[in-house]
């Protein structure tokens, strides 16, 4: 059960993997790449743009044969359906994973990613997608230095020239300093279709055609904490950000800098307050409201700043409160967001959240100011040590959408559960059904 985001981005967002299949020891495959680089995604198996795949089983292992090695091997069948009347042919996903502990606390892990179509003429000898990989993992013995290194190929039936990422973070800490680099590189040709890398594509909204375009990325960031020795204070932390990101011509695409102060009170409150100044280089005419408008802001270079302050209250208090205001100039105009949670624990029976997300976007072109919604109450209960209630409603008038979600579970076995699961969604202007769902799951543990 997802819940939903605003999106203010031209870009997709990352939503975790919500099933326990594979969940469990997903940290092995999941691990590999970084967060907007992901050879394997598990979410791409059984989803067709949305459209949910029928899958017709898998299996897979994972464990430690010694104390530095890890293994796992994951393969999952999909089934042959029809998705808006277009046949969809059954896939096949097969990864495996290795890991070898080096030196004190290193790794080095290696990943294959392979996704097989199955059509009318058997195994397709065109259709496939795989992903090679290798990843080194840093953390050295005082934990003053961690970093990541990593090297992907893609190869496909076609475009396999320069089909390839990079990247390296490094970050060197200690009680007082924080000190951060990363760089990032994407080749357009690199085809991870069960993963996840969302920045390479951007989408011309006219044509509504999708391009794809290399990318270098560039992070450093500088964090100094002090620690007052009196007060209600514990820690302030100055810290300075950026975001660099240019094309394979070393052509600014977008960057922002940012500069913020933090406060960690002795009570575990805090308290946030940051400048940003962004700058963004539009490709293509874009709504850049992100609400479905059609005069659209012209392609070209665009300066703007904003100021965010950010809260939350005691967290060892059964009431909790939290909170983010964002306002300045947006585009060629203006623009305020503000969000609030408030979090209520009914000890020991459950857990009662309500979120609210606002978004107030005033741009001159258009006839009148863009207002974006997003409301999220959610119900955790446990009846026992065995049974749970997980409930949440949400209304987002982005995409005209409100849903509710149930899901109620059974422990009968340490690691072994039965699910029963509710979703409805609705269009948020008229109550009118989009689709409703009830699934029973089954799961039991083996332990051999």
């Amino acid at each position: 059960m997802d819940r939903q985001l605003t999106n203010l981005t031209r870009f997709s967002l990352f939503f975790p993997e919500q099933r326990q299949f594979f969940i469990e020891n997903s940290d092995l495959f999941q691990s590999f790449g970084f967060r907007q680089i992901r050879p394997f995604f598990s979410r791409r198996i059984g989803l067709d743009n949305g459209n949910i795949i029928p899958i017709l089983g898998g299996a897979r292992l994972s464990g430690k044969p010694n104390k530095n090695w890890r293994i796992g091997v994951l393969d999952m069948q999909t089934a042959k359906t029809v998705v808006n009347d277009k046949d969809v042919f059954a896939q096949n996903y097969f990864v495996t994973a290795v890991q070898r502990n080096v030196f004190e606390r290193s790794n080095i892990s290696m990943i294959f990613v392979n996704r097989q179509q199955m059509d009318t003429t058997g195994v397709s000898a065109t259709n496939f997608n795989r992903v090679v990989g290798l990843d080194y993992n840093l953390a050295t013995a005082d934990n003053h230095w961690t970093g990541k290194f990593f090297f992907h190929h893609s190869l496909s039936n076609k475009n396999n020239n320069d089909a390839y990422t990079h990247a390296s973070w490094l970050r060197f800490a200690n009680e007082n300093w924080s000190i951060h680099w990363n760089h990032e590189y994407v080749n357009k040709n690199y085809n991870a279709e069960t993963g996840f890398t969302p920045r390479i594509f951007q989408t011309n909204q006219q044509t509504g055609e999708t391009n794809r375009l290399t990318y270098w990325r560039i992070e450093p960031i500088i964090t100094y904490n002090y620690f007052p020795k009196k007060g209600k204070i514990n820690k302030v932390s100055y810290n300075l950000y950026g975001d660099y990101y240019c094309n394979d011509k070393y052509t600014t695409t977008d960057n922002l800098a940012q500069a913020s102060t933090t406060l960690l009170f002795r009570n575990s409150s805090t308290f946030y307050i940051g400048v940003q100044n962004h700058y963004t280089k539009l490709l293509f005419p874009t709504d850049v409201s992100f609400s479905g408008q059609n005069q659209l802001l012209n392609a070209g270079q665009y300066l703007y700043t904003d100021a965010s302050l950010n809260f939350k209250t005691n967290q060892r208090k059964t009431f909790i409160v939290g909170g983010t205001v964002t306002y300045g100039s947006y585009f060629v105009g203006n623009k305020l967001s503000y969000s609030t949670e408030l979090s209520y624990r009914w000890q020991p029976y459950g857990i009662f959240t309500l979120s609210y997300t606002h978004d107030e976007i005033l741009l001159p072109y258009l006839n009148k100011k863009v207002s974006l919604d997003l409301i999220g109450p959610k119900m955790e209960l446990s009846f026992s040590k065995k049974l749970f209630l997980t409930t949440f409603f949400q209304y987002n008038s982005q995409v005209d959408n409100f849903n509710i979600n149930a899901r109620l579970q059974y422990r009968f076995k340490p690691m072994s559960d039965f699910f029963i699961v509710y979703s409805d969604n609705y269009y948020a202007t008229n109550l009118e059904k989009k689709n409703r769902a009830v699934v029973a799951k089954f799961v039991y543990w083996f332990n051999l």
